[in-house]
């Protein structure tokens, strides 16, 4: 992420981008979204760049990924609810919750332990990343697009 920073001298106004280090695993999973959304773009350079971060971030993020997944027992009450919910019956839904305060808890419990993981710093620093050279954009990407991928823009 970049942030600008104004110094002044006697005559002028100096703006300077300062550069982050350091990444959270929360903005390494935001940037890896950023990817997926532009890895249909083409153009060789900036193919190669979308696809070795995505690699890199995938092997840093894989145990959080691993610790985020449901159990198949709240697997199997989730697709439950859906079908309440569809069928508009909330009474159901909150009868089910209540008979499975436990699998719901638990539940609850591993979010905010990946929430805290996605908090931390991430092992990946800027200089680990593969930059994008404005150049190297393709010319069809959005604006939206780019805000996913900024961080690896220079």
């Amino acid at each position: 992420m970049t942030t600008m920073t104004k110094t002044k001298t006697k005559t002028e106004t100096k703006t300077e981008k300062v550069e982050k280090t350091t990444y959270t695993n929360r903005e390494l999973a935001e940037l890896m979204q950023g990817l997926f959304g532009v890895q249909q773009l083409q153009g060789i350079k900036f193919s190669l760049a979308v696809s070795k971060n995505m690699k890199l971030i995938k092997v840093e993020l894989g145990d959080i990924d691993k610790v985020s997944q449901p159990s198949p027992e709240f697997m199997e009450l989730s697709q439950r609810v859906q079908i309440l919910e569809q069928a508009k019956n909330m009474e159901g839904i909150k009868q089910l919750e209540d008979e499975n305060t436990e699998l719901v808890e638990a539940r609850k419990k591993q979010l905010n332990e990946v929430d805290s993981l996605l908090n931390e710093d991430s092992k990946i620093s800027l200089s680990s990343l593969y930059t994008i050279s404005e150049e190297d954009l393709p010319s069809e990407i959005t604006a939206q697009q780019l805000n996913g991928i900024q961080l690896i823009i220079k």
